[in-house]
């Protein structure tokens, strides 16, 4: 679970070391797997794209709490990843490290299965 002020490790090749959560879209106390969260860039590698003090939307793809799926499993993560986006949503990168969950993939509404950042997971190695 990721809140407000907290410090996050990206896991993208845009350049940045240290990001900074500063809100988690849709008026949530928590940001979980999937979640869009507004985000600042505190350290960085080399300067690529991306600047300090702008503002920038990540998508969280592993957290420290356990994650619990329906048939029973429950998965933990070592660290909390993210990767970044821009205000249009779409991956500012062109590599992801480590593995995605698939949570992310695919959210249901209903009967239909709708999927979501197609290029993320595109890009991604392995889906957990």
């Amino acid at each position: 679970m990721l809140q407000k002020e907290t410090k996050i490790v990206n896991s993208d090749n845009t350049g940045v070391k240290l990001l900074k959560c500063i809100n988690i879209k849709g008026n949530k106390k928590y940001g979980l797997i999937g979640d869009l969260l507004s985000i600042v860039v505190n350290k960085f590698r080399m300067k690529k794209k991306l600047l300090k003090k702008h503002i920038y939307y990540g998508l969280v793809i592993s957290t420290i709490s356990y994650l619990y799926r329906l048939e029973g499993i429950f998965i933990k993560s070592d660290s909390n990843r993210l990767v970044i986006l821009n205000k249009d949503k779409q991956f500012l990168g062109t590599r992801i490290y480590g593995p995605i969950y698939k949570e992310i993939r695919r959210i249901v509404d209903g009967k239909k299965k709708i999927i979501r950042y197609e290029k993320v997971v595109s890009l991604s190695k392995k889906t957990i």
